[in-house]
């Protein structure tokens, strides 16, 4: 928990010397924090609750378990969040600066990490996770990862949960900004059902309460 250099450094450097004092203290009495394990402590001048500091692998070769040592990496910063009593958590792409691990295999353990702990945890305390990207080609790697794990599980399910709300109710529903479900007008409604039946992976434009909105039907989801 050296933070002499790359993003540790600036965290440091932004938090002021308590970050480093505190994680030194750390070290001393604990020892070192292996890769893929992490320590959540104080936050310092910074405007967030805490810090999470993770050791991610360094890569070799691909032959070292290094994505998986990621993938544990991310998970157990979730789980550590989840027990301070976070609501969220802010990543950097792990490893990817001097330790030289692929922006794609980072990208993808993990974004498979964050979907197999919110499939596991759904008590959890964490409900916003953001992966803070100033590299391009990173962006791009995380976007793609983001389009083929986390995607199509998310549209499996939306598509649950309006296959749900239609078999309880009898009616299309639609969500408002406070959560709540309320039912389309019966015009909407039929216009819905037609449109559904003709093509369920399709879409519908239509208006609420003035305003117009598209209807995805592939994932249910507002936009």
């Amino acid at each position: 928990l050296k933070h002499i250099g790359g993003l540790a450094k600036a965290i440091s450097d932004a938090g002021g010397p308590s970050v480093q004092s505190e994680s030194s203290s750390y070290v001393q009495i604990n020892g070192k924090v292996s890769p893929g394990d992490c320590v959540v402590l104080g936050a310092g001048a910074l405007p967030c609750k805490r810090i999470i500091h993770s050791v991610g692998p360094r890569w070799v070769d691909g032959t070292k378990n290094e994505e998986q040592t990621l993938y544990f990496t991310v998970l157990n910063c979730l789980q550590k969040a989840s027990k301070e009593n976070l609501s969220s958590v802010a990543f950097p792409a792990i490893s990817t600066g001097v330790f030289g691990m692929p922006e794609e295999i980072c990208a993808k353990a993990s974004l498979k990490a964050v979907l197999d702990y919110l499939q596991g945890n759904q008590n959890s305390t964490v409900t916003a996770i953001r992966f803070v990207l100033y590299n391009p080609t990173a962006f791009q790697a995380f976007k793609s990862s983001f389009k083929s794990i986390i995607l199509p599980c998310a549209t499996k399910q939306c598509d649950k949960d309006a296959a749900a709300a239609v078999s309880n109710s009898g009616q299309w529903l639609w969500a408002d900004d406070s959560g709540s479900f309320s039912p389309y007008s019966p015009t909407t409604a039929a216009q819905l059902t037609q449109e559904f039946s003709k093509n369920p992976s399709g879409s519908f434009q239509c208006l609420i309460n003035g305003k117009s909105y598209m209807i995805d039907f592939a994932s249910m989801i507002q936009t």
